[in-house]
């Protein structure tokens, strides 16, 4: 990254190719039933954990070191991909579909203390508490989605499979017509 030059960045968890691939079985059942909504593919999908906004090379380096930092004292362990839902919940317009993640406390650790040692460095705390999720799609203005919503309620509970976290990614995200694309910048390793 060349000096004084910003990217868009976000730190995540990539998530198992098969849960990816069972997930996207239902999306695939949701677009008959809808449409207006535009879908993340299964390759762009993943677990934020912070979103970063904007940063310059020596924010991404004191960042990069503090994902180092946190990883190394926390073990890898495993998150269920479980149910679909909405944002806002019980919303008859909402804004965004989004699939699940059974309760974890490692995640929540985790997703703490990056927040703790991210906010030393001028992040901003997030207000809204942590609910770890998959975005899968972001409803338009113009969607059609009455016939969606009692297919959502349908799925609120379908197992999706397990994902083993082992390590952290600082992605840079670069907005384009066709979709957001990612780029790996560093990951750290838990453990």
């Amino acid at each position: 990254m060349i000096k004084g030059i910003k990217m868009r960045s976000f730190i995540a968890v990539e998530v198992d190719s098969i849960v990816k691939k069972n997930i996207n079985e239902t999306i695939k059942h949701f677009k008959k039933n809808s449409s207006g909504i535009k879908w993340v593919k299964p390759e762009a999908m993943h677990l934020t954990l912070k979103f970063l906004g904007n940063i310059d090379i020596k924010k991404s380096q004191q960042t990069t070191k503090i994902m180092d930092d946190v990883c190394s004292n926390q073990n890898p362990f495993y998150l269920s991909f479980i149910g679909i839902g909405t944002f806002p919940q019980k919303s008859r317009i909402p804004k965004v579909i989004w699939a699940g993640v059974k309760e974890n406390d490692l995640i929540q650790k985790l997703d703490k203390s990056l927040e703790n040692e991210l906010e030393k460095i001028g992040f901003s705390r997030e207000k809204r508490d942590f609910h770890p999720h998959l975005t899968l799609g972001r409803v338009k203005k113009n969607a059609v989605i009455h016939d969606l919503l009692p297919e959502v309620k349908k799925h609120e509970s379908e197992v999706f499979g397990e994902s083993k976290v082992e390590r952290i990614i600082l992605f840079k995200s670069t907005l384009t017509p066709s979709g957001a694309v990612y780029d790996i910048l560093h990951e750290s390793q838990l453990g």
